[in-house]
């Protein structure tokens, strides 16, 4: 698969992220999620009090939300993959899979946009050039990791990313999956640069769009607007001079991960099961707990 691109900053990919990331505390984290985006936002930003403010207050609005409109749709989905695991997998259904992950983040996007106008807005000059310093330097990072100097150690790094998050959905594996998912990485073609473009790309739309936004300050609607034509964008391709390369990689990784989950052993996929229907368990005593508060009259889900 191909590296983690960023997830940072507004916590993109807000539930799917987070319930398919394989933290073991996936669900702290989820109904921790306001202050967890309050944190990182603040990090990148440095806040003054009336921005965490108004951060807060729309960050709040958006967990409610989600829990309320959106967890029983992730629940539905998580099923659909477990259903999946016990069948044949090829890889234009692992696409289908990743194009489901992708609409859902349309309405994610249209609700966080009002955050983003508001506070984009209120951002200061000192502000954007912190964002600009820490994308710097989670970039070298990512340098660091996936592009090492020796193209050999390239190649090592991303077998060991693939067979860690092979163990995480599968459990343990044959020593035959692990050399064939060796041999993978070896044989595919370089794309970390390319990803690392991409991820650089990203960035440099979020930090023109609030730029824009500091200096011009447009009404409302209109940076709303903006907000959202940019945070609707902000993970497809198209338009990207890194499109081709990227979309052979994601095609050869979809591939992958089919033939991986049809040669799976029983074992193996009663793992994905278990961990699938965790996740969706969770998924939907969430959204129930959501829906009860709004019977009740409550403002908020959380207890």
């Amino acid at each position: 698969m191909q590296p983690r691109v960023q997830r940072r900053w507004l916590l993109a990919m807000l539930v799917l992220g987070l319930m398919l990331s394989g933290c073991s505390f996936v669900r702290l984290s989820y109904e921790h999620f306001p202050r967890l985006a309050q944190w990182e936002i603040d990090r990148h930003l440095d806040l003054d009090a009336p921005q965490k403010a108004l951060l807060a207050r729309h960050l709040d609005a958006l967990h409610v939300w989600h829990q309320r409109e959106q967890l029983l749709q992730v629940g539905a989905f998580l099923q659909q993959l477990e259903s999946g695991a016990h069948e044949p997998v090829d890889a234009n259904r692992v696409g289908a899979w990743r194009s489901q992950i992708a609409q859902a983040w349309a309405a994610l996007a249209d609700r966080m946009a009002p955050a983003v106008a508001e506070l984009g807005v209120s951002l200061r000059p000192e502000q954007l050039r912190k964002m600009r310093e820490r994308f710097s330097r989670a970039n070298a990072k990512f340098r660091d990791e996936y592009l090492p100097d020796d193209p050999q150690a390239v190649l090592r790094a991303r077998a060991e990313r693939w067979i860690k998050r092979a163990k995480f959905f599968l459990g343990e594996l044959t020593p035959g999956q692990v050399q064939e998912l060796t041999d993978a990485a070896m044989r595919m073609t370089p794309s970390e640069a390319a990803w690392l473009a991409e991820r650089e790309a990203r960035q440099q739309r979020l930090l023109a769009l609030l730029e824009r936004l500091s200096v011009e300050k447009p009404a409302s609607a209109t940076a709303v607007e903006l907000s959202r034509q940019m945070l609707r964008g902000y993970w497809t391709l198209e338009g990207s001079a890194q499109k081709a390369a990227l979309e052979r990689d994601i095609s050869a990784s979809d591939a992958l991960a089919a033939k991986l989950l049809t040669r799976a052993q029983a074992g193996q996929r009663s793992h994905f099961s278990q961990m699938l229907r965790a996740y969706r368990s969770d998924a939907e005593e969430l959204a129930g707990r959501a829906q009860r508060a709004v019977e009740s009259g409550s403002q908020s889900p959380r207890t």
